[in-house]
């Protein structure tokens, strides 16, 4: 009989909302809106909901998909960003330069 794991696995992963991350789905409703309100901006308000529903139904779908495949996705979007700095080559952790990055 197996013994059971001191580290659960679902504990590992992310809070979800509906099945979709936070970070992720805030974003995909951020730019919803924001073209929601270029249309009103730009004077075709009458077609503002069917423009919100055309690029949020995408989005979250891509959202929905992209959370499946990688569910720590919003964690390495945002650290790895940060980690490293948009620099052309990448340090490693011994110190060395990474030669195939040049």
């Amino acid at each position: 009989m197996k013994a059971r794991a001191i580290i659960l696995p679902t504990t590992q992963l992310p809070f979800t909302v509906l099945g979709l991350l936070p970070k992720v789905l805030a974003l995909v409703l951020v730019v919803a809106c924001l073209t929601a309100a270029t249309t009103v901006m730009l004077g075709i308000g009458q077609f503002a909901m069917f423009v919100v529903l055309g690029v949020a139904a995408p989005g979250l779908a891509w959202a929905f998909r992209a959370g499946r495949a990688e569910p720590h996705l919003e964690s390495v979007f945002v650290t790895s960003l940060r980690f490293w700095n948009g620099k052309k080559t990448k340090t490693l952790l011994a110190g060395e330069k990474d030669e195939f990055h040049e």
